[in-house]
């Protein structure tokens, strides 16, 4: 039920107000002065105040003052006798939701006490909202088990300190790009926002414009109404550009524009808008070669790298393999109300010889097809690997680029694939490992450490 505390030292108001809000199923606390209204907010929670300004002990902006400090997030609406709106008025700009000069119109008041009331829960729903959205974001549950994936989780966090700087994350499809780019925003100033997303590619190029600068009425066929576009939509926020080199020319230009200058435009308006967006864009494209061969605009390119990120593909950080399969099991398992099977050694090293195409989103839907296809009890054995996995060839040694690589990083390449197979077959255990390799505990933790590998 809601609660309203009435405030006034007239008591044919008091009871008046009383009456009405009890016939509205509300329930009602009344107070003829500040010092009884202070008592009264020390002891219960209310939902709304009506709060006259000329009370017999206190001036009332000194009792609107003490309530913003107390009760930040309950509504106030003030009454005032008429000749005093200069006051009214400095009470709303000390935060009070409305005021109402006496004599005042019961209808009225009963009217502004329910848009009061219906700010104040939306209020409170918008705080749940960002609250909820901020918990879904657990930097702590990304895998970083590779010290390439730590470097670029590093970058990432670096980059969320600045407010305003542009970020363009590179890499393959279904790298976890996406991933990386919400870690800026989540980490930022620019947290408490929900955060916008557009895939460039999605969107139809003549409806591009539109998308993100907006258009007045009737600017092209079909435009019945005004519109906002992402940009001023993301107004201090973060927009995630994804498929960035799949715009084309004419709106790259428009969109330097507004990196350089912060403002937008909306199609068929003279008038321009200023908006603050900071820009994340991803892509999977080469956007060098794509400038060279003129289908990406050099100064854009530059314009979006202020803070280049590159995401190395699956193949390249192994280490990641067997924790994100993991983690995407737990996921799969709780999203089906079940407990999270155990996974086998056999089943992680199957999973290290794939080369993994897909990448993380390849993994991923892995283990969900085999929680949903496949006949698990409490573990997952390879015969729940699909057959192009289960059946691979040995592991492939990650060389480092290049046409041939020196004996030193070959010698270390394979030793980190030993060391990490030796691990996972082991189950973590030191003493077991360095028994399955024929080397001593010592000399396993040696190479581990040397070569950044968790032990």
């Amino acid at each position: 039920m809601t609660r309203v505390l009435v405030v006034d030292d007239e008591e044919s108001i008091r009871m008046t107000l009383e009456e009405a809000f009890r016939a509205e199923g509300r329930e009602v606390l009344l107070a003829r002065d500040g010092a009884s209204a202070r008592r009264i907010l020390r002891k219960q929670s209310v939902d709304l105040i009506i709060q006259d300004l000329m009370l017999p002990d206190t001036a009332g902006l000194d009792l609107l003052g003490w309530i913003r400090r107390e009760a930040p997030d309950v509504p106030v609406v003030v009454i005032t006798a008429y000749g005093s709106v200069e006051t009214a008025v400095r009470a709303v700009k000390m935060g009070a939701f409305d005021f109402i000069e006496k004599p005042f119109d019961l209808e009225h008041i009963k009217v502004v006490a329910a848009r009061a009331l219906e700010s104040s829960v939306l209020a409170r729903r918008v705080e749940q909202f960002e609250r909820s959205h901020r918990a879904l974001f657990a930097p702590d549950e990304i895998v970083q088990s590779s010290p390439v994936m730590a470097d670029v989780m590093e970058l990432a966090r670096r980059a969320a300190r600045s407010r305003s700087a542009t970020v363009l994350v590179t890499g393959e499809t279904g790298v976890g790009k996406e991933v990386v780019a919400r870690t800026v925003h989540f980490l930022s100033p620019r947290a408490s926002s929900p955060v916008f997303v557009v895939n460039c590619a999605a969107v139809p190029g003549t409806l591009l414009e539109s998308e993100f600068f907006g258009h007045e009425k009737g600017a092209f066929t079909g435009a019945a109404s005004g519109r906002k576009g992402l940009l001023e939509e993301a107004d201090g926020s973060t927009l995630l550009l994804d498929e960035v080199g799949e715009l084309p020319l004419d709106l790259q230009v428009k969109l330097l524009r507004f990196l350089e200058d912060g403002s937008v435009r909306r199609v068929g308006s003279a008038r321009t808008r200023r908006v603050d967006v900071r820009i994340v864009a991803m892509t999977n494209r080469h956007l060098e070669a794509e400038v060279e061969a003129g289908r990406f605009r050099a100064d854009l390119y530059y314009r979006l790298k202020v803070v280049p990120i590159h995401v190395p593909p699956l193949r390249e950080r192994p280490e990641d393999i067997g924790p994100l399969f993991e983690l995407f099991v737990r996921k799969t398992a709780a999203s089906l109300g079940r407990r999270p099977p155990r996974v086998d050694p056999p089943v992680l090293a199957a999973l290290r010889r794939h080369r993994w195409p897909g990448n993380v989103r390849e993994l991923r839907n892995t283990a969900e097809r085999i929680l949903l296809l496949e006949d698990v009890a409490d573990r997952i054995e390879p015969r729940h690997l699909p057959p192009e996995i289960r059946k691979g060839g040995p592991a492939e040694v990650p060389l480092p680029a290049g046409t041939l690589p020196s004996f030193a990083e070959a010698h270390d390449a394979l030793t980190r694939e030993l060391l990490t197979r030796a691990l996972e077959q082991a189950g973590g255990n030191l003493t077991r490992a360095a028994g399955l390799l024929g080397i001593d505990r010592s000399t396993l933790r040696y190479h581990a450490r040397r070569l950044g590998l968790r032990a």
